[in-house]
């Protein structure tokens, strides 16, 4: 949303500071590489090098996050059973996401404390089995245990990460148990990333799971389909169906967030109270939802335990 404000603003002749980009604390220095731009080529092709994210975080915690949710449901974990977390991640990331705060010294907190705190969204992600637009409201990054587990977390640069970006996001996360267990993950890459785009199947799914609460079933349907026509139909067939969603929170939530692995909800001609599995990262595939744990294999519905 940000870009298409961007892209206004240019339109109608605004500029920007060439310090935001070049300057002390710029973009290049932020991202740790240069920013060419060819004003002289008209064309689109950047699109194709577009990427997405499956949870409400910046580009740089993506690999983080799956590595965090996936050792926490992995081995059945919870908050209070950390002790410490270690995350090593490329330089980049450590010095424009790891050495921020929460803000929570007499400065503004919201969405922007939470989204670029790397010690947050592990903590938050160890607290909620989620990383979605509830985890960044400025009420959970206030909670008494939202602001105690960072604590416990540790960010730090690594040099071999460092060498292979801006090629590849790279993280591996430690958590130590306060029984003395260790787990360790490395993730190279995240779903969403130019190496591991995300299928339509998981992009609707996402698309469910922040619409939910401003755009009933019917509508959210109308505007898949309206998008999945989109070379062959008029513009206005989806726009006439974004004017009907919502400003406000409007509609009941049930979605369980993204799921690691894949699933989706079945109905009833499926088998009321399943989820069909579409692609587990470990095995066997399991997820929480509603208090409630499922399994199952890749393929197959997932049963309730």
């Amino acid at each position: 949303m940000r870009a298409v404000y961007a892209a206004s603003l240019a339109q109608r002749g605004f500029t920007g500071p060439k310090g935001l980009f070049e300057g002390p604390y710029g973009l290049e220095l932020m991202f740790a590489q240069p920013i060419p731009v060819n004003w002289e080529d008209p064309s689109l092709e950047v699109i194709t090098q577009t990427v997405m994210k499956r949870y409400c975080s910046l580009i740089h915690g993506q690999p983080v996050l799956e590595a965090v949710l996936d050792l926490k449901r992995r081995n059945s974990s919870t908050a209070a059973d950390v002790e410490e977390v270690r995350c090593d991640v490329f330089q980049g990331a450590f010095e424009f996401r790891g050495r921020w705060r929460l803000r929570c010294q007499g400065l503004s907190t919201g969405e922007r404390a939470g989204d670029y705190n790397l010690r947050y969204l592990i903590a938050a992600a160890l607290l909620d089995d989620q990383l979605g637009p509830a985890q960044l409201e400025e009420a959970r990054i206030q909670a008494p245990d939202a602001q105690a587990l960072p604590m416990r977390v540790e960010i730090r640069p690594d040099e071999r990460f460092s060498a292979r970006y801006p090629h590849e996001l790279s993280a591996r996360v430690t958590i130590r148990t306060k029984d003395q267990r260790v787990f360790v993950k490395e993730e190279n890459g995240y779903e969403g990333g130019l190496t591991n785009p995300m299928c339509w199947e998981r992009t609707v799914d996402k698309f469910d799971w922040l619409a939910e609460a401003f755009a009933d079933e019917e509508l959210r349907g109308g505007i898949i389909g309206a998008v999945e026509r989109l070379d062959t139909s008029e513009l206005s067939d989806l726009t006439d169906l974004l004017a009907q969603v919502q400003p406000i929170a409007m509609f009941p939530i049930t979605h369980p967030g993204i799921q690691c692995p894949f699933v989706l909800p079945c109905g009833s001609g499926n088998g009321n109270g399943h989820f069909l599995c579409l692609g587990p990262e470990f095995e066997p595939p399991r997820f929480s939802t509603g208090g409630q744990r499922f399994t199952g294999q890749r393929g197959h519905l997932l049963a309730p335990d």
